[in-house]
């Protein structure tokens, strides 16, 4: 599967979260992580899209070492979790899940199935609670595989 290119808006363990602005072409802050969260991977978006909830794709990628807010990074998609959020209306935000090729510690996956029950539980978790803690609701509807997950990215092309 061919790599894709995407912008890492908040690094792997901060406690601050970023947003790519498109328009201006510049990382912007958007708030600080509620109290006790971070993330526990590098997170990003696909530039060119728009998905339900009127931002680009999300994106976790999966790496050991945290990357510099606003880096491209050419990753490999490897699938994504499904998912419904809900705060005053329903709407889908799923998050793809990518690797970095030369990463040694998850760069040799090709598929989400691949990743252990406990690495997918952790990530569902994550995203159930960082959104409970903001009065939203996340469901997790499921995990697909990469050719899944660019479906999802060419359904959301601009």
């Amino acid at each position: 599967m061919e790599d894709l290119e995407i912008i890492v808006e908040t690094a792997k363990n901060s406690t601050v979260k970023y947003v790519w602005n498109e328009q201006r072409q510049i990382l912007m802050f958007k708030k600080c992580m509620p109290a006790g969260f971070v993330f526990p991977f590098n997170f990003g978006m696909v530039p060119g899209t728009c998905a339900e909830d009127d931002d680009p794709l999300d994106v976790l990628l999966l790496m050991q070492e945290p990357v510099v807010p606003g880096s491209f990074v050419s990753v490999r998609l490897i699938g994504a979790l499904k998912a419904m959020q809900k705060q005053e209306h329903a709407y889908r935000n799923d998050r793809l899940i990518a690797v970095e090729n030369t990463c040694p510690v998850f760069g040799h996956y090709h598929s989400a199935t691949e990743l252990t029950e406990a690495l997918r539980k952790k990530i569902e978790d994550f995203f159930r609670a960082y959104n409970l803690v903001q009065g939203k609701e996340f469901t997790p509807l499921g995990w697909c595989d990469g050719p899944e997950a660019r479906e999802l990215i060419e359904q959301c092309k601009k």
